[in-house]
């Protein structure tokens, strides 16, 4: 598992693409993966203002919950709008190993 994790950080250092395989019908894992983001978005948005509405008496598990995806969000909207930053960074350095007759995809 490290090993996938470490090679895929090199591989987005590198700017190396993944495959995109044709794909016409969303397939089981999309929809599993789809049902966990909504949950994990209501789950949150219910804790997230149960814990704003009844602070004094919302249980230390839902006060928990909101912190985490509050804490969690953040990173993932910043992650988000500062990839294309880095995708247009990378691009400029391909560009300047080309420019000096370096070929970047090897």
């Amino acid at each position: 598992m490290l090993a996938g994790l470490v090679g895929g950080i090199v591989a987005v250092a590198f700017g190396v693409d993944p495959p995109k395989p044709e794909r016409h019908l969303a397939t089981i894992k999309d929809w599993i993966l789809g049902a966990y983001v909504v949950v994990y978005l209501v789950v949150g948005l219910v804790a997230i203002m149960t814990r704003v509405v009844h602070d004094t008496c919302a249980p230390d598990l839902v006060k928990n919950v909101a912190s985490a995806v509050l804490g969690m969000s953040i990173p993932i909207v910043v992650m988000y709008f500062q990839r294309k930053e880095r995708l247009r960074v990378l691009d400029g350095l391909r560009a300047q190993l080309k420019g000096v007759g370096v070929d970047p995809q090897s």
